[in-house]
Formats: structure tokens, C-alpha cells, sequence
């Protein structure tokens, strides 16, 4: 048997001109990158005394992209963003015992909304709660903003049997085909007016199951019937588990913080 012949080697010649593009986008990727780095801002902190008297560590002014300022107003425990003069958004924070508590937050136009202001608000009060190690943010949220709050990691978190019988009995009232999750928050509502803890916890969960499930099937906020405000709380476990996210929009605004 004669030996099989080698075929002689195949050589491919690159064009010149390919080799200069390719530097060329290697070269220009290097300076965005620096470029952005050199647009990041690291935030620098001081503490303050809050209204009840605990200390919270806030950031200073912060000259952000797209021409912003992020402020924090010692006196009104404020995040506030500002384009030149003009505020427009803002949310009131206060610390209580282990966690930070959103009492307010609104972005005043539509567009700025497009623009993910009310997403940088957020994260901006996430990276203070990583600040000062706390355990959660809270927040009550308003029936239009249940779903924001949700996309961003927000959960049920009921801080009165009071509150747990409202979000029972307004799903029960909700215009929604979820006959398995009604029937359940039937037998919850029943435990949380005899002041049973343990409901309260479980109806925290139904409720995650009732929000996953009017998202998904894209019905309307009417039909949902959202109780008047929600109490919703961001873990820091959750927190972990969307730190990319949260770190995104930091970065997309020029914050150099890691969360």
C-alpha cells in the first residue's frame, strides 16, 4: 500500500487593509473605554444625623452624564436630581433601625422616565443602603408603580396584618382568572384576622405568585385592583442576585460604584 501524499500546506494572506481596520477598531475601543473611565465618578460620603436621630452615610454632589447632578438634601433626607436648576426627580429616604425606608420617589416628566431616572433613583438608594450595611430598602408603593418596583427586585413585605388583609381582599376583588390563588387568599384572610403571624407570611408570597402571574399575562392595573399602597421591600440577597443590573445603570450614568 503506497503512503498517502501530503498535500502542501495552505497559506492565507490577510490584506493589508483588513490588518488596519482591525487595529484601527481595537484602537478606538481602547479609548472609548478610557475615555469612559475618565467620566466615572467615585462618590465620596459624609454622615448625617437623620430625623430620628440615627446616623446615615450619604453621597456628596455628583456631576453625573447626560448633563445631571445628583444631590443629597441633608435637611429633607433627599436624593435629588437635577438638570442646570431644574429638579426632575427625587426621592426621600429615611434610615430605620436596620434598613432604609423610600417614602417618596417620583421623576416629574414622562421622558425622563424613558431615560431611566426613576431606575438611577433606585440604585442610587441601593448603593446607600450598601453603604451603611444595611438589610433591606422598603418602600409603599403606589398601584402604578407596583410594577416598577417588582422589575426591580421589590417583593412583598407586609408590615401589619392590616396590610396583609388589604392585599388579600383586593386580589379576592381583582378582575383577574386566578380562581386557585383566590380561593387560598380566602383561608389567609380568615388566619390574618385572627392575628396569625405566620399568614402574614404567606400572604407576602401568595401575593409574589398573584404579581408574577398579572405581569405575565399582561393584564390591565384596573383588573389587577393593586391595593392603595403596597408595602414592598428589596432585600440585600435580591440585591446580590440583580447587582449587574443595578451596577449597569450606575455606570450608564457615570458612577464609579460597584454594588
Amino acid at each position: 500500500q503506497k503512503p498517502a501524499k501530503l498535500l502542501p500546506p495552505v497559506r492565507i494572506r490577510v490584506s493589508p487593509f483588513l490588518i488596519n481596520i482591525k487595529l484601527k477598531i481595537v484602537f478606538w475601543a481602547i479609548f472609548f473605554m478610557f475615555f469612559l473611565y475618565l467620566n466615572m465618578i467615585k462618590p465620596v460620603w459624609s454622615t448625617i444625623k437623620t430625623f430620628s436621630g440615627t446616623s446615615l452615610k450619604c453621597p456628596k454632589q455628583m456631576k453625573l452624564n447626560e448633563n445631571l447632578t445628583a444631590d443629597f438634601d441633608k435637611s429633607m433626607s433627599m436624593l435629588s436630581l437635577k438638570k442646570g436648576d431644574k429638579q426632575i426627580g427625587y426621592e426621600i429616604l429615611e434610615r430605620e433601625n436596620n434598613c432604609i425606608k423610600g417614602v417618596d420617589i417620583e421623576v416629574t416628566d414622562n421622558a425622563d422616565r424613558r431615560r431611566g431616572l426613576g431606575s438611577l433613583l433606585k440604585a442610587l438608594s441601593v448603593m446607600i443602603m450598601k453603604e451603611n450595611n444595611l438589610k433591606h430598602v422598603y418602600i409603599f408603593a403606589l398601584p402604578e408603580a407596583v410594577k416598577f418596583h417588582y422589575i426591580n427586585g421589590f417583593r412583598t413585605a407586609n408590615r401589619s396584618h392590616e396590610a396583609a388583609a388589604s392585599c388579600m381582599k383586593s386580589l379576592l376583588k381583582s378582575n383577574t382568572p386566578f380562581d386557585n390563588l383566590k380561593t387560598r387568599a380566602e383561608a389567609l384572610w380568615l388566619r390574618i384576622s385572627l392575628k396569625d403571624q405566620k399568614a402574614v407570611d404567606e400572604a407576602d408570597k401568595l401575593y409574589d405568585e398573584f404579581l408574577k402571574s398579572v405581569f405575565e399575562k399582561g393584564i390591565s392595573l384596573k383588573d389587577a385592583n393593586f391595593p392603595s399602597t403596597l408595602d414592598m421591600r428589596l432585600t440585600s440577597k435580591n440585591v446580590s442576585k440583580n447587582s449587574s443590573y443595578y451596577n449597569n445603570i450606575l455606570n450608564k450614568f457615570g458612577i464609579d460604584y460597584t454594588i
